[in-house]
C-alpha cells in the first residue's frame, strides 16, 4: 500500500492544530485535529494520536495474529483494541487539561485507521474525517 498525508491550517485559522501519524509498519493512521479557539489544541491533538500508538504498538502480537489468521477470525478483538486506544486517548487528554488550567478545554478530534493483514477498522471521534 502506498501512503502520503498532508495537512493544511486553511482559511478560517491562523494555526494549524492538527497531528498525523502514519506508521506502516504496524498499519496504524491517524489524523487528530485540535479544537481551534480552545485552549491547547495542538498538544491535545498530539497527545491523542501519540497515545493511541503507544497502546495499540503494546498490542502488537494480537494485531499480527488477526493479520496472518485464515478462515474464521474474530474482528471483536481488535474492534476492542481499537475502542480502548481510542478511551486511552481520550483519558490522556482530559488527565493533561486537568492538571494544568492552561489547558483546561482542550480537545481534539480524532479519526484511526488500523489495517490488518487486507483488513481495516476505523475509530472515529467529532467532525474530522479519514
Amino acid at each position: 500500500m502506498d501512503v502520503w498525508a498532508a495537512t493544511n491550517v486553511g482559511r478560517v485559522r491562523k494555526d494549524n492544530e492538527d497531528a498525523l501519524l502514519v506508521d506502516e509498519a504496524l498499519g496504524l493512521f491517524v489524523v487528530a485535529d485540535g479544537m481551534g479557539g480552545h485552549a491547547a489544541g495542538e498538544v491535545a491533538s498530539q497527545l491523542a494520536v501519540e497515545t493511541v500508538r503507544e497502546h495499540l504498538l503494546a498490542s502488537r502480537d494480537k494485531i499480527e495474529a488477526f493479520a496472518r489468521a485464515t478462515g474464521e477470525v474474530r474482528r471483536t478483538d481488535i474492534l476492542r483494541l481499537l475502542e480502548a486506544s481510542v478511551l486511552a486517548a481520550c483519558g490522556k487528554v482530559h488527565s493533561e487539561a486537568d492538571k494544568d488550567s492552561s489547558k483546561r478545554g482542550m480537545g481534539t478530534t480524532l479519526d484511526v485507521l488500523l489495517v490488518a493483514g487486507n483488513r481495516g477498522f476505523v475509530a472515529h471521534v467529532g467532525d474530522s474525517r479519514i
